[in-house]
C-alpha cells in the first residue's frame, strides 16, 4: 500500500532523498560553497542529521515521460515529508516509478492526525 497524507516513516542512514543543503555536498565543482540548494544527496554521514522519523505531509503522482531517445519512464508516486523533532526539514523522493531518488519498501510506523483548533 503507498504511503497517505498522515503516514509516519523512518528515513535511515543510507537512503537516497532530496532535499535542501548546502552546494557543497550536492555539485564536485561547489566545494566551500554553503549557499542552499535542492537536490538529491544520501542520508550519510556529514548530512546524518536528515535521518529520522518524518509524517508525510503531500503525496502526488507524477508523469514518467520520455528521454532523449524516446525511452518511456514509468509514473512516480512523490512523497513529500517533514521530519517530527524539526519541521523546518522537509525531504522528498519517489516511493514508485522509475523517478528518482527511489525509496523503496518503506515502512509506516505510524499515523498523525491534523487537528484544527478554532479560538
Amino acid at each position: 500500500m503507498l504511503l497517505a497524507p498522515g503516514d509516519i516513516i523512518e528515513l535511515p542512514l543510507g537512503v537516497a532523498v532530496n532535499a535542501t543543503v548546502p552546494k557543497h555536498f550536492l555539485y564536485g565543482n561547489h566545494k566551500g560553497d554553503f549557499t542552499l540548494d535542492h537536490g538529491q544527496v544520501c542520508i550519510q554521514t556529514e548530512l546524518e542529521y536528515l535521518s529520522g522519523t518524518y509524517v508525510v505531509y503531500k503525496t502526488k503522482k507524477e508523469d514518467g515521460g520520455k528521454d532523449h531517445v524516446g525511452q518511456r519512464y514509468a509514473d512516480g508516486h512523490h512523497i513529500f515529508c517533514e521530519k517530527l523533532d524539526n519541521r523546518s526539514i522537509k525531504v522528498d523522493f519517489y516511493e514508485t516509478g522509475d523517478l528518482m531518488p527511489k525509496v523503496k519498501h518503506i515502512k509506516k510506523c505510524g499515523k498523525a492526525v491534523l487537528q484544527w483548533v478554532v479560538q
